[in-house]
């Protein structure tokens, strides 16, 4: 492995610390028994090469010549962005970019917060999620105009390149983005009437959907809401089916059958008669 980053051992010694006060890489520590072969240092640490670049084939390796709690001391001492930027920026070299990028309302980096994305078809699942720390307003940057959809607090923020978001410590936020809008659905029951002790089939039809979308369905009738009824249902391009049993002791009538969409909060209804 040492030929792969240009590097060999030429010692063994404590590790080296920084002693550069002001720096974002203060108390720093690194390895001060490695020697370059092939290897470039870019950045230097206490006279010993931190970050060691070298060129294999088409691409790059890159070692990090550094403990990791030599970032954890350098963010507990350094309020500068330097160090908040140093990981990114070498990802950046290697040509490595974010897709979600975080800034403060000031534009400067937020940081302690975890974006994760789920891709579904074209579309895409965003959660972030700060474990502790404080309340933080937070511009979220997306690589290209999409149609956000705030799960959490149910709206629909239209068509945008970045968005606005509150990050709340021990909450996620969870978005969905869609590089254009959700489908519209229609629900359709297998007969149009039923009795006690049918069961019918519900179809939930998406034509022009482009990922999974999930619906809340719910059943009323003139008596109110059957609850016993709700349930969630997956549908995408080839549609979603459930079944909605008839007790001989349900309310007879109209009965109406909704399915929320839930990333528009679109409704789509079908209509079934128990005599």
């Amino acid at each position: 492995i040492d030929d792969l980053f240009g590097v060999i051992r030429s010692s063994t010694t404590a590790a080296v610390t920084s002693d550069t006060p002001g720096t974002p890489l203060n108390k720093a520590k690194t390895d001060g028994g490695i020697s370059l072969t092939s290897g470039e240092p870019t950045l230097q640490v206490a006279g010993a090469p931190a970050l060691i670049v070298n060129k294999v084939g088409k691409g790059r390796a890159i070692l990090l010549n550094l403990t990791m709690d030599s970032f954890r001391s350098a963010l507990a001492q350094s309020a500068e962005a330097g160090i908040q930027g140093f990981l990114p920026g070498v990802l950046h070299d290697a040509g490595v970019v974010p897709q979600v990028v975080l800034q403060s309302p000031a534009s400067a980096p937020v940081t302690g917060v975890s974006s994760v994305r789920w891709q579904d078809g074209e579309n895409q699942l965003l959660a972030l999620f700060r474990e502790a720390g404080v309340r933080e307003e937070a511009l979220v940057k997306l690589p290209r105009a999409m149609y956000v959809y705030d799960l959490r607090n149910g709206k629909a923020l239209g068509k945008q390149s970045s968005f606005t978001t509150t990050i709340i410590p021990c909450r996620a936020s969870f978005f969905a983005l869609c590089p254009r809008e959700p489908g519209s659905a229609t629900v359709a029951v297998d007969a149009e009437e039923a009795t006690g002790g049918d069961v019918r089939t519900v179809s939930i039809t998406v034509p022009d959907a482009v990922g999974l979308q999930a619906y809340r369905v719910k059943v009323r009738s003139a008596a109110g809401e059957m609850d016993w009824l709700t349930q969630n249902v997956i549908a995408g391009a080839q549609g979603g089916r459930f079944v909605i049993p008839v007790a001989y002791n349900d309310p007879k009538g109209d009965w109406t059958i909704e399915a929320k969409e839930l990333f528009t909060g679109r409704v789509a209804e079908g209509k079934l008669t128990v005599r």
